[in-house]
C-alpha cells in the first residue's frame, strides 16, 4: 500500500469525532490505492472531487435544459442545519466517497482509520470495504 499523506493530530475543539475529517490529498490517496486493487475493479471511486470541481456539460438526452455538473468521487456533503458547525479541522474536512454503481456516503476518515485498525492485514479491509461498496 502506498504512503498516505498524515494530517497533524491537532485535537479539533469539537465534540465531533477527528477520525471522520481527512484532507482532499489523503482522500485522493486513497482512492487512487482503493481504485488501484482488484477488491474495486468492478465498483471504483468516481474520478474527481468537489475541491476541483469539473465543468458542467450540456445534458446528452435533453439539450434544451442546463447543463449537468459531473458527480465527483471524493466530495464534501452538504451539512445543513444541524444545530452545529460544519466539522473540520484545519485542512481536513468530513469529506466522503461515491463509486461508479452510485453508492455515496462513505466517509474518507473512517476508511482510513480501517486500514489504520488493521494495519497487517489490507486484504481483509479491502475486502470489507468493497462489500459495504457495493
Amino acid at each position: 500500500m502506498p504512503k498516505i499523506p498524515v494530517r497533524s493530530s491537532a485535537v479539533s475543539s469539537t465534540s465531533f469525532n477527528v477520525s471522520q475529517l481527512a484532507t482532499y490529498d489523503e482522500a485522493r490517496a486513497l482512492r487512487d490505492y482503493l481504485n488501484s486493487t482488484q477488491a474495486f475493479a468492478a465498483n471504483p471511486i468516481l474520478p474527481g472531487d468537489d475541491e476541483i470541481a469539473p465543468a458542467p456539460v450540456p445534458n446528452p438526452n435533453f439539450p434544451w435544459l442546463p447543463p449537468i455538473t459531473p458527480n465527483v468521487g471524493i466530495y464534501l456533503p452538504t451539512w445543513g442545519d444541524t444545530g452545529g458547525a460544519e466539522p473540520n479541522d484545519g485542512a481536513a474536512l468530513f469529506l466522503h466517497f461515491r463509486t461508479t454503481n452510485g453508492r455515496q456516503g462513505f466517509n474518507v476518515g473512517l476508511v482510513r482509520e480501517k486500514f489504520k485498525s488493521f494495519p497487517a492485514n489490507t486484504d481483509y479491509v479491502l475486502g470489507v470495504l468493497a462489500a459495504d461498496m457495493a
